[in-house]
């Protein structure tokens, strides 16, 4: 959704900012929000990560897994 590259033409603003371009991490962010929040860097990692959240959805509950990829181009 947000990047550094892209810019928002309905509004003609720059989405880019600290948010977009710093390593945050969403997965523990949403762990201190009382949500299932997961950081996935390595891809042997993304199934298992994905079937806990899946878990956590169909108990009703919202999960987060935030997957840090290689920038393309």
């Amino acid at each position: 959704f947000f990047s550094s590259r892209r810019r928002h033409t309905r509004f003609k603003c720059d989405w880019s900012s600290d948010v977009c371009s710093s390593d945050l991490d969403f997965g523990a962010m949403a762990k201190s929000m009382g949500l299932h929040g997961e950081t996935v860097k390595d891809p042997k990692d993304l199934g298992a990560a994905y079937r806990r959240a899946l878990d956590v959805v169909k108990k009703g509950e919202p999960a987060l897994v935030d997957v840090w990829a290689q920038p393309r181009g």
